[in-house]
This record gives C-alpha cells, sequence and structure tokens, in this order.
C-alpha cells in the first residue's frame, strides 16, 4: 500500500494477540540485561523477541515445554499469550 507511506508504516504483529511478559517469581528483581529470555521456536513471540535484539537463550518446540523450561528456572522470563499460557501451565 504505497499510498500509506505518508501516513505511518504497517507494525508487527499485524493481528492483536493478549502477550503477557511471565517472570519466574524468583526472577523479579533481576536486572533486566541479566534475565535469560525464552521462546517457542518458530512464534509469532519469538520472532517479536528477534525484532527487538531480545536473544532467547532457549527455544522449544512446545508452550508446555517453555512452560516447564521456565518453572525449572532454567529461564527467567517468557512472552505467551494468556489463553495459550493456562492451557499449557
Amino acid at each position: 500500500m504505497p499510498e500509506m507511506k505518508a501516513y505511518g508504516c504497517i507494525s508487527s504483529p499485524v493481528f492483536l494477540e493478549s502477550w503477557y511478559g511471565l517472570t519466574h517469581p524468583e526472577s523479579i528483581n533481576k536486572p533486566k540485561n541479566k534475565m535469560r529470555y525464552g521462546a517457542v521456536r518458530g512464534s509469532y513471540q519469538a520472532n517479536w523477541f528477534k525484532t527487538q535484539n531480545i536473544i532467547a537463550e532457549v527455544e522449544v518446540n512446545s508452550l508446555k515445554k517453555i512452560v516447564n523450561v521456565m518453572h525449572h528456572k532454567r529461564i527467567d522470563r517468557i512472552l505467551l499469550d494468556l489463553d495459550d499460557f493456562e492451557l499449557a501451565a
């Protein structure tokens, strides 16, 4: 849509989701630069981390696995859709 360039640019994600940053309780006071992030491989959230220059130190293949990884304190923070988290937790 070249005619829209004068008014703005498209952002990502294209559609809205209810994403929440979930932090392990023991990591609440951890400095941002020390946080270990995790994501589901190939997810919108993993791609968003990349656009923000945030390195997901752990990438797994399912929601259940990423929640389990955080539960075992291998990562400090994840970004998930709340509905998906409730299904996986």
